[in-house]
């Protein structure tokens, strides 16, 4: 469930590498892998937050690989204890969504059909 006083910010993607074969398909089996790190408010008042997030989104058979290093800029419009766990039930579906979105208009603009990924990840 997403609490809706979190807004995201920003987000920057610093690196990402595409590879698509001219004959991938328009429906095929997705494989995605996620690792994020965060760094959290320096000050003690501050309720923004960083999210470095890594995708790497696959098919199965190969025909597609795709790697992107983000950074998300938050504000929780709250302070927590456990920054751990509202990045990983809130801030990392938040920006896999929010970065989705950005590589579908990626894919557009570099004469591929769109994905739809944000919507395969379920989130």
């Amino acid at each position: 469930m997403q609490n809706k006083e979190i807004e995201i910010l920003s987000h920057k993607i610093s690196d990402i590498q595409i590879s698509i074969d001219d004959d991938v398909k328009e429906k095929f089996e997705m494989q995605i892998d996620s690792r994020s790190k965060i760094r959290e408010p320096i000050n003690d008042n501050d309720t923004t937050l960083l999210l470095n997030l890594e995708l790497n989104i696959n098919s199965k058979d190969e025909m597609l690989n795709i790697s992107i290093i983000s950074d998300v800029i938050f504000d929780l419009h709250a302070l927590y204890n456990d920054y751990e766990e509202i990045a990983e039930k809130e801030l990392v579906p938040m920006a896999m969504k929010e970065i989705s979105f950005s590589l579908d208009q990626m894919l557009l603009i570099m004469g591929y059909s769109k994905l739809d990924i944000a919507n395969k990840l379920n989130l």
